[in-house]
């Protein structure tokens, strides 16, 4: 079932002109050309330009070939030149300092700067009462936090990211409370402090804090060991990691497969490019309409096939489709597949829903990669 998408082609449909030269230009075809540049690509060790030398740049190589000027050809032994030039001027600054005796200063120092001494140590014991105190409270506060920090550690583990990144904001210490300011003219009395109550973290959450999903359910993911043994083979050897989901009975088969990081960096650039276009006002609508679209262009990019009764069609990769017009690719890609494709809003919402599974899947199995158990 071959299908003609608008707007891109397989990289393999370019012509050998466009692939080895997708930018040359002669002075024939773009009489804008001016007559001193050569046009790329040049063979090696031709000159590029005479007519172009920036006069920073003409000036820089003066102070080291006093000779050079517009029109000379760079010679090609110029680093040689420039790292002699630098040698020899280190060599006369040694001599000059060896001659007039002087002292060298470290980086950074001052020449009446005394040098720095070492702090003695000293005991607690030895300070003064309250200087004690404050040391010894801040010890007290440290060792208490880093209690605190090892109990969440212990009671996050095995849980989803951001699970357990809700759980940890939660069991954040806020600190110590600040004494309320006096009205002017009136004196401050210093209550005793009450004892400090033993912290108490949270107990761990039930449902997701995101979509209130129950994150105890043992069936979050239906991962039979067949996809274990796939994913697991899959992020190891570098490759893709693929399931196929069947639709209407059957009738309907949609093949997934995880995304690429260049991918997945292309969809976070085509979502900031979406939000551009809606500034000035962004609206907390326009935000869950934005993370709606986001789910929907890793579900078009993710389509590996799709079959129904008129035949196979094999998605092409990101990578390898080349784009009429450089600029929101991701989004025309998206079009394609949804319009061309998937054609109607029924199997589009019923392929939705079976990526959803497909990333849930792939979310469980990783939220699960430091459980030895699991795998």
């Amino acid at each position: 079932m071959a299908k003609a998408y608008s707007g891109m082609r397989r990289k393999s449909q370019l012509t050998d002109q466009e692939l080895r030269h997708p930018q040359a230009m002669t002075h024939e075809t773009n009489p804008n050309i001016p007559p001193g540049l050569q046009v790329l690509p040049a063979s090696p060790g031709s000159v590029i330009s005479t007519d172009y030398t920036p006069e920073d740049a003409i000036r820089q190589i003066q102070k080291i070939k006093p000779d050079f000027k517009r029109g000379d050809v760079i010679p090609n032994d110029l680093a040689d030149v420039i790292d002699r030039h630098i040698k020899a001027y280190q060599e006369e600054v040694r001599r000059q300092v060896a001659e007039e005796k002087r002292t060298v200063l470290p980086p950074g120092a001052l020449p009446n700067q005394a040098p720095l001494a070492m702090p003695q140590e000293v005991t607690i014991e030895s300070l003064p009462p309250a200087k004690q105190a404050e040391i010894r409270g801040y010890i007290e506060e440290v060792t208490r936090k880093v209690k605190q920090r090892d109990e969440i550690d212990k009671a996050t583990a095995g849980l989803p990211p951001d699970v357990a990144k809700a759980y940890r904001e939660a069991a954040r210490d806020p600190g110590p409370i600040k004494p309320q300011e006096s009205p002017a003219g009136v004196k401050a009395e210093s209550p005793t402090p009450p004892a400090e109550p033993k912290a108490e973290l949270p107990t761990a959450p039930k449902h997701c804090p995101q979509c209130g999903w129950d994150i105890h359910n043992p069936d979050t993911a239906a991962v039979s060991d067949e996809d274990k043994l796939r994913y697991v083979t899959a992020v190891v050897s570098g490759k893709r990691f693929y399931k196929d989901y069947a639709l209407f009975g059957g009738r309907l088969r949609v093949t997934f497969r995880t995304l690429l990081t260049k991918e997945e960096r292309a969809i976070r650039d085509q979502i900031y490019r979406d939000m551009l276009g809606l500034l000035p006002v962004v609206t907390e609508l326009h935000l869950m309409q934005m993370s709606v679209q986001t789910q929907d262009y890793r579900m078009a990019l993710s389509i590996e096939s799709f079959s129904n009764d008129s035949g196979t069609e094999d998605c092409p990769e990101f990578d390898d489709l080349d784009f009429e017009v450089k600029k929101d690719e991701v989004k025309t890609m998206h079009a394609n597949i949804v319009e061309d494709l998937l054609k109607t809003d029924i199997v589009t919402d019923a392929v939705r829903r079976a990526y959803g599974k497909f990333a849930a899947l792939q979310a469980w199995m990783l939220a699960n990669a430091s459980n030895p158990e699991f795998f």
